[in-house]
């Protein structure tokens, strides 16, 4: 790999005495697993307890690969809500409305759950959840493998603030597929970077984007602009696209589901009504929520066409600089790591996108922590944006629903705007070999 052979900071280059800061160290590890066991206590007390609502995104995927089994129309509302009943739900355990969670997952996601139908709705639930915090935290103790050990605490710290943030506690206790998607596809990146179990690492990105194309895709998008990792990306796109596939396949062929592809499109089109779960304006009690570009251009104007223009426009004035920047590959481990930095925000900008998904925000660290060590002068500005994007759950939780979801629409879409043209501009500015990151 190119990048291996570039220079390569080592232990050895780091000052002595940060590796004499053992309480430091010690106690941002300790930080790190003390709010994630809560976090993940918290999310098993409210399984285990049944409190209302819990798990509530799971339950249109899973029913919808229930129903897919069955032989009904995993697209049709009335069809899953009554194999989700069959299954062992409530009504408890749904969301407020069942609008609130359509059946919109692609075929692909109903083919990954289907080992998961085996079981009654509490059991799958269980089993997601324990399966999506392993895969969260095997990809965090991953990722911070490419730092040299004197800095891993820092990671430590931005992984307590990740995983102590509205976006970590929603994407858990909602049971979001953001939660082991980004956590699959942060394990795929490492396998291509340290060039190990190459072919894990092309199941697990094939299987993410088949969960969640929108998201894993950043990553795909990354690896297919770089020739170093074009064939491990093209592989893993195939197993994307098979899952895609036979999915479609089973419903198109299913008489009761031979209409899916209007129904998800109606669906779609639904949610996205003046007022309905995935409209951006005041007019929907959930627009907060939302982080992508619109959530921000909707504070100037009301109406779709120019707040949708406007979001296009800016992820392709973005888009553009950084695909020129990483089409012949990174010269060095530290550009790699700002180009994923970048294309992590970039993305985020253009398509519906909910505050969960800021869990893609892991690939930011290593570089943010870079900013840092070469004392950038916009350190403090991405450090500042990444924390407003990451707000804890604890400070929402202080403050009224309705102001707490309003302080987050002003600000977090605003600061993921403020970071995808920070890690853009960084790419373009010239620097050092980060003593921060090796890969070996």
């Amino acid at each position: 790999m190119q990048d291996r052979e570039a220079a390569v900071a080592s232990p050895e280059g780091v000052p002595r005495w940060t590796f004499r800061a053992n309480w430091f160290r010690v106690a941002a590890w300790s930080l790190f697993w003390l709010v994630t066991l809560w976090g993940t206590g918290k999310g098993l007390m409210l399984i285990v307890t049944n409190a209302p609502h819990a798990m509530h995104d799971f339950v249109a995927p899973y029913s919808g690969a229930r129903c897919l089994v069955l032989g009904c129309d995993p697209y049709d509302p009335a069809q899953v809500r009554q194999t989700f009943t069959e299954a062992g739900g409530q009504s408890n355990d749904m969301a407020e409305k069942w609008s609130y969670t359509p059946p919109v997952y692609p075929p692909s996601t109903l083919v990954e759950l289907l080992p998961f139908t085996l079981l009654n709705y509490h059991r799958a639930r269980i089993a997601w959840f324990l399966l999506s915090t392993a895969a969260f935290i095997a990809s965090f103790l991953l990722w911070t493998g490419f730092l040299v050990p004197a800095y891993r605490p820092w990671m430590a710290l931005l992984g307590a603030l990740l995983r102590a943030s509205y976006a970590a506690a929603f994407a858990a206790e909602a049971g979001q597929t953001s939660f082991i998607a980004v956590g699959l596809a942060v394990i795929a990146l490492w396998c291509f970077i340290r060039g190990r179990y190459k072919f894990s690492g092309i199941i697990c990105l094939g299987v993410a984007m088949g969960l969640k194309p929108q998201l894993a895709g950043l990553v795909f998008l990354y690896l297919i602009l770089g020739p170093v990792f074009r064939r491990s990306a093209v592989k893993s796109a195939i197993i994307a696209i098979a899952l895609l596939v036979i999915g479609g396949a089973w419903v198109s062929l299913s008489a009761p589901s031979k209409n899916w592809r209007v129904e998800l499109s109606q669906q779609i089109k639904m949610t996205e009504q003046p007022g309905a779960v995935n409209d951006p304006s005041t007019a929907n009690r959930f627009a907060p929520d939302i982080v992508n570009a619109q959530a921000a251009w909707v504070l100037i104007t009301g109406d779709p066409f120019t707040y949708n223009l406007l979001s296009y426009l800016l992820f392709a004035a973005l888009l553009i600089p950084f695909v020129m920047k990483t089409w012949r590959g990174a010269e060095t481990n530290t550009r790699m790591f700002v180009a994923l930095g970048a294309i992590a925000c970039i993305g985020i900008l253009p398509v519906y996108h909910r505050v969960y998904d800021l869990l893609i925000l892991l690939l930011t660290f290593p570089s943010l922590i870079c900013f840092f060590v070469q004392r950038r002068k916009f350190r403090w500005i991405a450090a500042g944006a990444t924390f407003v994007a990451l707000i804890p759950a604890s400070m929402i939780a202080r403050i009224p629903r309705f102001l707490a979801l309003n302080f987050v629409w002003h600000f977090q879409s605003l600061a993921v705007i403020t970071l995808a043209v920070t890690w853009v501009f960084a790419m373009y500015v010239r620097e050092e070999q980060c003593e921060a990151v090796y890969v070996n």
